[in-house]
């Protein structure tokens, strides 16, 4: 038995996958690399948790005497920050997962998201709390790089799984906001507010000990030129210490064979190809409209009025 499901994997790569009748939780090295990688799911929390305070936030006289009453246009903005920055963060975040690993951008994130919390939890006006969200929306740009750590690193029959927690874990963090909100509601003073506000770092916190202990992904590092120590990653975490194993001689050649597509497809084409052709303007389309359709779905405008 297999560890893990197949399917919806390749031939070639079911063929190489180890037969064991152990599950994965009876395997250290695959108990210890699915801990380390449930950590970093915990961080898409972070988003959901800003999202859902901002909801509740409203609902407090508290914050509303803070922030002078603000409505309309105002309180759209205030709620818009947070995305505001996220747009400026995810740019920078690509560039620095591609020099400097997947787990750089993620560490700058954590550094400039303590910053934002700080900054928000003691605001003492309406302009530094927006502010503060901005570089809440600024830090979540950088957590975008857990999900490209998490695919490249996950065993193969686990990958799915772990990316699809990531997503599940914003409504987590949804949850939390919301109970820790309720929770502070009946503090006369600004600690109502102040202290969800606060408690927006305690998940990123409980996450940092597994993710610091994370390895880097090995698509970087076989990129970078550092293939021995990618080499270690798999042979650690995906075959239990077994230099000889199939599967991580099968990930190596899959990972180079990528990576040389890629910079051959990159000195023949470039961004333009988008948009020479009827089909692949389509495909354009398709891939713009799903991210505004998910975000225009009427959920944005219920929970954020």
């Amino acid at each position: 038995m297999r560890i893990g499901n197949s399917k919806g994997l390749g031939p070639d790569l079911v063929s190489v996958l180890p037969r064991d009748v152990k599950a994965w939780y009876r395997c250290p090295h695959l108990l210890k690399l699915n801990l380390m990688l449930s950590c970093v799911t915990l961080y898409a929390a972070t988003v959901g948790y800003d999202n859902s305070m901002m909801n509740g936030l409203q609902a407090l006289e508290q914050w509303q005497e803070f922030m002078q009453f603000p409505e309309g246009a105002f309180l759209g903005g205030i709620n818009a920050a947070q995305a505001g920055g996220a747009i400026f963060g995810y740019p920078i975040m690509s560039r620095l997962a591609n020099r400097f690993g997947r787990k750089v951008p993620i560490w700058i994130g954590l550094a400039i998201l303590a910053l934002a919390v700080g900054l928000q939890t003691g605001a003492r006006n309406s302009g530094t709390f927006i502010a503060a969200r901005v570089l809440v929306g600024f830090a979540s740009g950088f957590m975008g790089s857990c999900p490209i750590l998490i695919t490249e690193i996950a065993y193969p029959t686990h990958r799915a799984k772990l990316t699809a927690g990531y997503n599940t874990f914003y409504y987590v963090g949804s949850l939390v906001a919301a109970w820790a909100t309720f929770g502070c509601r009946n503090y006369s003073s600004s600690w109502a507010w102040r202290i969800p506000s606060l408690l927006q770092f305690a998940v990123p916190a409980l996450a940092t000990t597994g993710f610091a202990l994370s390895p880097e992904s090995p698509r970087f590092l076989v990129a970078t030129g550092q293939v021995e120590r990618a080499r270690h990653v798999l042979v650690k975490y995906h075959a239990g210490g077994k230099e000889d194993s199939e599967l991580v001689t099968f990930e190596m050649a899959e990972i180079r064979n990528t990576l040389q597509s890629e910079r051959e497809l990159a000195q023949t084409t470039s961004y333009l190809e988008m948009f020479r052709t009827w089909g692949n303007r389509w495909r354009l389309l398709i891939s713009v409209s799903i991210g505004i359709f998910a975000q225009w779905s009427g959920n944005g405008i219920a929970s954020e009025p």
